[in-house]
C-alpha cells in the first residue's frame, strides 16, 4: 500500500494562524490544539499494514483541531490536498475518502464545517455539496436534497458558478434516486449550461453523466448512450478515473437493455476491474449487481447467483442501501428463474422492505411487480403439480 501523507511544512505555511509571529497571548487552549495539528500532520505514523483511512488519521485529526481553532483555511488546504496517487490520477482528500467508502468520516468532518461563523465561503461550498453526496450514497434523498438546494442558494450569493453546477448535479443525482426524473433531468441541463458557459470541465462531464443515466431510465437508450460516450471522453481527458469507469458501467446499462450482451459485459468488466483497483466499494458493488443481472439474463444462474452474492455483501459493509435492494431484487429474480419461488419470494420482500425504507419509488414498483409475479408463478407450479398428480 502507498503511504498516503501531507506535506506538514507545505500545510502549515498555507495556515495563516500559524504565520502569526506573536503567540504569547495565545490561551492555554489555543497552544493545545496548535500543538496538537502540528503532532497529528508531522509526528503521525499509521501502523504497519494500516488501512487507509488509518493512513489519513493524521489529516483526519488536524482538521478535528483546526475546526476547534476555527482555522478555516488549514481545513481547507488539508481536505483539498492530494492523499493518495492511483494511477497516475490524485485525488483530494475529500473526494478519496467518497472514493474508499468513508461516509462517516465525511458526515463528521462535513458537519463541523457547514454554516460556521465566519467560516470561508469555498469551504462551507464544499461541505454542503459534500453531505448532499454523503447522503444520496446513504440513501437519505430529503438530507441530500436540502443541503444541496442550501449549496444552490449560497453559491447563487456569491456567484460561485462551479459550485452552482456541482450543486445542480447534486440535486439531480438526489432527485433521480427517488424517481423524479423529469426533474432531475432539468438540473441536469441547467448545470451543464453553466458548466459549458464557464467553461468547467469536470462539472460538464458529471451533468453529462447525469443526463445519461436519466435517459437511460426512460429507455432512451440512443441518447443515454451519447450523453455518457462524452463524459466517458471528458472524464479521459482530464484524468477522472472514477467518473469514467462511472460512465463506463452505465455505458454498460445502456447496451445490455439494448441485448448488446457482449458489449455490456465488457462495459462492467472493466467498471469491476477499475473500482477494485481503486479501492471503490461502491462502484464494485455496482459492478456485481450489474454483471449478474446480465448472467440472469443469459441463464447462467450460478455465475449471476456468486456475483449478487458479492454485490450484497459489500453494498451491506459500506450501507448503501439501493445497491442493497438492487441485489435483494436481482437474487429473487435469479431464483425465479430457477424455479426455486420461495427463495425468490423471501429476496423480493426484502428487497421491497429496503426500496419503502428509503423511498425508492422505481424500485418499490419494480418490488411489487416482481413478488406479484413470483407469487403467480408459484401458484401455477403447484397447480400444475396437482394436475400431474391427478394425471398419473
Amino acid at each position: 500500500m502507498v503511504k498516503i501523507s501531507f506535506s506538514c511544512e507545505s500545510v502549515i505555511q498555507q495556515i495563516e494562524l500559524f504565520q502569526r509571529a506573536d503567540r504569547t497571548n495565545w490561551s492555554s487552549w489555543k497552544r493545545i490544539h496548535y500543538r496538537a495539528v502540528i503532532n497529528w500532520l508531522d509526528k503521525y505514523e499509521p501502523p504497519k499494514n494500516a488501512s487507509n483511512l488509518e493512513q489519513v488519521r493524521g489529516s483526519l485529526e488536524a482538521i478535528y483541531h483546526l475546526c476547534e481553532l476555527n482555522e478555516w483555511r488549514g481545513c481547507e488546504v488539508i481536505l483539498s490536498a492530494p492523499a493518495q496517487k492511483i494511477a497516475n490520477t490524485k485525488y483530494a482528500l475529500y473526494q478519496q475518502l467518497e472514493i474508499w467508502g468513508h461516509y462517516s468520516e465525511q458526515l463528521e468532518i462535513y458537519s463541523r464545517l457547514v454554516n460556521r461563523d465566519n467560516i470561508l465561503a469555498s469551504l462551507n461550498l464544499l461541505a454542503l455539496i459534500g453531505l448532499s453526496n454523503v447522503y444520496g450514497h446513504l440513501s437519505n434523498y430529503s438530507s441530500a436534497i436540502s443541503f444541496a438546494k442550501q449549496a444552490l442558494e449560497k453559491s447563487s450569493e456569491i456567484n460561485n458558478m462551479q459550485g452552482k453546477s456541482n450543486a445542480l448535479t447534486s440535486l439531480g443525482n438526489a432527485c433521480g434516486g427517488i424517481g423524479k426524473f423529469k426533474q432531475a433531468f432539468i438540473y441536469f441541463q441547467d448545470s451543464l449550461k453553466i458548466a459549458e458557459k464557464e467553461n468547467l470541465i469536470p462539472e460538464k462531464a458529471r451533468a453529462l453523466k447525469g443526463l445519461g443515466n436519466v435517459c437511460g431510465n426512460r429507455r432512451q437508450y440512443s441518447q443515454a448512450i451519447s450523453y455518457l460516450e462524452q463524459c466517458r471522453d471528458l472524464a479521459f481527458q482530464i484524468g477522472d478515473r472514477v467518473l469514467e469507469a462511472q460512465a463506463v458501467s452505465n455505458l454498460g446499462n445502456a447496451n445490455g437493455y439494448l441485448k448488446n450482451y457482449a458489449k455490456a459485459t465488457d462495459y462492467f468488466q472493466q467498471y469491476l476491474a477499475t473500482s477494485r483497483e481503486l479501492q471503490n466499494p461502491s462502484g464494485e458493488a455496482i459492478a456485481l449487481n450489474c454483471l449478474g443481472e446480465l448472467h440472469r439474463r443469459t441463464k447462467q444462474y450460478d455465475q449471476a447467483i456468486s456475483c449478487l452474492e458479492q454485490s450484497l455483501s459489500t453494498a451491506r459493509d459500506t450501507k448503501e442501501r439501493v445497491s442493497e435492494g438492487i441485489a435483494l431484487g436481482n437474487l429473487g429474480s435469479v431464483y425465479g428463474y430457477m424455479g426455486d419461488y420461495t427463495q425468490a419470494i423471501d429476496y423480493h420482500r426484502k428487497a421491497l422492505k429496503i426500496t419503502q425504507s428509503i423511498s425508492d419509488r422505481p424500485g418499490i414498483f419494480l418490488a411489487r411487480v416482481n413478488l406479484t409475479l413470483t407469487y403467480l408463478a408459484l401458484w401455477l407450479s403447484r397447480i400444475w403439480q396437482m394436475l400431474a398428480q391427478r394425471r398419473s
